[in-house]
């Protein structure tokens, strides 16, 4: 006799909390002034996040004792595309930009939160508002964002 499974779409859903980080600090360069001030152990993944046109690295880390994922991501990645035209340089390329959340272009990096804890994000946001090299610091929504796939991944 065959068992059947249904897969409810909502389960799918992860439920994660969202800090958006405004910096002209690199990945590796923010991730470590993250773990310097909320006591994080981010570190660099061994596959970055591979999408159509970039790749974004990604550094994470688990932290059991309290059940949380914590992922740091770049929301932009550069890519060079190729462009014919009809001048003198009939093969030129250019970098262009890509990004995670197109509708956040603005943000540099999202600190991704797994499960969604509210309290603590507050307290790690109110500790990486203490970074001088920061721009600014606050939470995102994550319903309001339409490319949520781009965020999860496993």
């Amino acid at each position: 006799m065959a068992i059947k499974y249904k897969i409810i779409e909502e389960s799918l859903i992860d439920s994660f909390e969202l800090v958006a980080i405004h910096t002209d600090l690199e990945s590796y360069a923010l991730a470590y002034q993250l773990n310097k001030t909320a006591n994080l152990k981010l570190a660099r993944t061994s596959k970055d996040l591979e999408l159509e046109k970039g790749s974004f690295p990604i550094f994470e880390w688990e932290d059991e004792t309290a059940e949380q994922q914590w992922q740091l991501l770049s929301n932009s990645a550069q890519y060079e595309d190729s462009e014919r035209s009809m001048g003198l340089f009939p093969h030129t390329t250019a970098l262009r930009n890509c990004y995670l959340v197109d509708e956040r272009k603005e943000v540099d990096y999202f600190l991704k939160v797994s499960p969604g804890n509210a309290r603590l994000t507050k307290n790690v946001v109110k500790a990486v508002k203490l970074i001088p090299q920061l721009t600014m610091v606050y939470t995102v929504d994550p319903e309001t964002i339409k490319s949520t796939q781009n965020l999860i991944f496993y």
